[in-house]
């Protein structure tokens, strides 16, 4: 017993050397990116390195059996994140309020270090970086359940930004605590429409627990770090950035599905070799018109990946149309289908291309 003690205590020393080893490593990561900052001839402006995926997945993929690559990953998106904030401070707008979907995503793909700043509105977000406020906007997109955010896509049409890339949320909601104690569990803190959303889940695991409506998901997060006794009902992933630990998970009554959201910015953009493009175009009320528009692409080998309708406001109007098709817009078999496409179209807008998710 006492030499499996002695072992256990020399493990748990070289664990925490280890540790200090990986953080003066981190440390010159980050030298190294502010001496990139330093040596650049004029103002650096933020981007999304089309670059980083391929980096990423093969560290991934060097993880070996010890580290699961999604783990891999997590990790150092974050440090790439936070690297490039110290080359390039990033400025986004969301959204929503502080802690919804769209939150988590701007700091999954910025970094801890990001300046964020909620919208009330997708245009206002747009808005914001159409005026130099904002470096990029995270607005939604897509969800299992409905599709495409028309809203979202009219919005970014009326503008001249691009999307440039897509972000899942697949994390669930949560009740989120202190010690992860479900038995602990007196009081919740949750949004109106979270505790809607989780009525008989609530009910059923914590039945004498008080509910506290509260305005954000953050400020349940907040809460819940003050109070050991308290948890927050908010996303899986906004308690990984609060330090709550996970007490239950899918606390929704229903399936919440998937959310998609776009990052959008001024630059389109670049190649990567596995790209998709998301267009809106407009067309008459007649037979064949739309199979007219999609020909151009399948005769140049283009994939039409997701094809959605607005119907029109109003009698007499066009109906527009979004589809997502597989390439970037610079790929000659698409500059040759788009050409073939503004024949049979009004309106025709390319919203931008992106990195496949």
């Amino acid at each position: 017993m006492a030499n499996d003690r002695r072992e256990r205590d020399e493990l748990r020393q070289r664990r925490e050397q280890i540790d200090r080893e990986i953080l003066g490593l981190l440390r010159q990561r980050a030298r190294l990116s502010r001496q990139v900052a330093a040596k650049a001839t004029e103002p650096v402006k933020p981007t999304l390195p089309s670059s980083e995926r391929d980096t990423l997945e093969a560290l991934a993929r060097e993880g070996g059996d010890e580290l699961p690559s999604q783990a891999v990953l997590g990790v150092f998106r974050q440090i790439h994140a936070v690297c490039r904030s110290l080359e390039a401070p990033v400025r986004a707008a969301y959204v929503g309020a502080e802690g919804c979907g769209a939150y988590v995503v701007a700091f999954e793909r910025f970094g801890p270090l990001a300046e964020v700043t909620a919208c009330e509105s997708v245009h206002a977000a747009l808005e914001g970086v159409d005026h130099g406020r904002s470096d990029f906007a995270v607005v939604p997109y897509e969800t299992s359940a409905e599709g495409l955010d028309h809203a979202s896509l009219m919005a970014l049409a009326a503008t001249e930004l691009k999307i440039v890339a897509l972000h899942d949320v697949t994390t669930p909601l949560a009740l989120l605590s202190q010690t992860g104690n479900v038995a602990e569990v007196e009081r919740v803190f949750a949004t109106a429409a979270d505790r809607a959303s989780a009525q008989h889940h609530l009910s059923t695991l914590v039945p004498r627990a008080a509910v506290v409506d509260v305005k954000t998901s953050l400020a349940a997060c907040s809460m819940a770090l003050e109070d050991a006794s308290a948890a927050a009902l908010a996303l899986e992933a906004l308690g990984h950035r609060t330090g709550l630990a996970v007490a239950a998970r899918a606390m929704a009554d229903v399936g919440a599905g998937r959310q998609r959201f776009c990052v959008v910015t001024a630059r389109p953009a670049s190649r990567t070799g596995r790209d998709a493009t998301t267009i809106s175009f407009a067309v008459s009320d007649r037979p064949g018109q739309l199979f007219e528009v999609l020909k151009p692409f399948a005769e140049r080998g283009v994939n039409v990946r997701t094809i959605q309708s607005r119907p029109p406001a109003r009698e007499g109007q066009e109906t527009v149309f979004y589809i997502e098709v597989s390439g970037h817009v610079t790929d000659r078999s698409m500059v040759m289908a788009l050409e073939g496409v503004k024949n049979q179209t009004h309106a025709l807008k390319v919203l931008g291309s992106y990195p496949v998710p």
